[in-house]
């Protein structure tokens, strides 16, 4: 049995106080016992409600999972690890996605602190805007 945490934060100040009340939806395998030593395996929906912005899931069965952030968010497949320790989401969500084949644009993998990757021209590099989350990569 694992618990999921994660801190989850709106990018829109401009948003009302409350907007980071939500919850994050789990699909979990259970097994359920049926007679003495027979059992069968049923999908649970675990809903687990966001305070103050923090996820903290109950003990989740390790195993295959899905997770859907909010009620109509995109549902995502992950692999939850058995651990004492409490484990954070999105390295679960992040080893779950597939990597496009090998030559296709648009994936970087994010070792932590870069929301974002763009290639520019070196000779445009220096007047254009720069952004702190943003790894350039330049050429001639």
């Amino acid at each position: 049995m694992t618990v999921i945490t994660e801190t989850f934060r709106r990018l829109d100040k401009t948003a009302p106080a409350k907007a980071d009340v939500g919850f994050v939806y789990f699909t979990v395998n259970e097994r359920r016992y049926v007679a003495a030593g027979d059992f069968v395996v049923v999908q649970v929906r675990v809903p687990c409600r966001l305070v103050s912005g923090v996820l903290t899931s109950p003990d989740l069965v390790a195993g295959p999972a899905l997770v859907q952030i909010g009620s109509v968010g995109p549902i995502y497949e992950i692999q939850i690890p058995e651990s004492a320790n409490p484990v954070r989401l999105w390295p679960l969500i992040d080893a779950g996605m597939p990597q496009p084949p090998a030559g296709a644009p648009g994936f970087v993998r994010n070792g932590g602190g870069m929301a974002r990757a763009e290639v520019a021209a070196m000779q445009d590099y220096p007047t254009r805007p720069k952004d702190p989350a943003t790894m350039y990569f330049l050429f001639v």
